[in-house]
């Protein structure tokens, strides 16, 4: 009986290491999505973390389904609590990626320049790959 309760323990115990484990890096993979408004295309993006902090790093690539649009890069941080603040296309784009991850959805809106320097905006969405 005695073993029996030790072993109980032990997989208990394993449990809740590796739950702790997982809410470090709750947002960890690969998420696509859309987005849409002044433009509007897909995206795609990596989250990854470097230490057990719980801010993450994320960078991927919008691709606009709009004639001359092309693809413009993400790159920004992923706080704990799931707050994105990321740059999109150049630094005189002066474009932002702003929104909220949810454990496997993610929204959120976006600002930038067209290629003829006007200002734009919208919302995108994505889910956890």
């Amino acid at each position: 009986m005695k073993n029996l309760l030790v072993s109980f323990l032990v997989v208990i115990a394993i449990f809740f290491v590796a739950c702790e484990e997982d809410d470090v890096k709750p947002f960890e993979g690969t998420w696509s999505g859309t987005y849409t408004g002044g433009d509007s295309g897909t995206w795609e993006a990596a989250v990854t973390y470097s230490s057990d902090d719980g801010v993450g790093v994320v960078t991927g690539t919008t691709t606009s389904s709009n004639a001359g649009g092309g693809n413009s890069q993400i790159a920004g941080a992923l706080g704990s609590d799931g707050t994105i603040t990321a740059a999109i296309g150049t630094t005189n784009d002066g474009g932002e990626w702003l929104g909220k991850f949810e454990k496997k959805d993610a929204s959120g809106t976006w600002k930038s320049k067209d290629p003829n320097g006007n200002s734009i905006e919208g919302t995108w969405t994505g889910k956890k790959n």
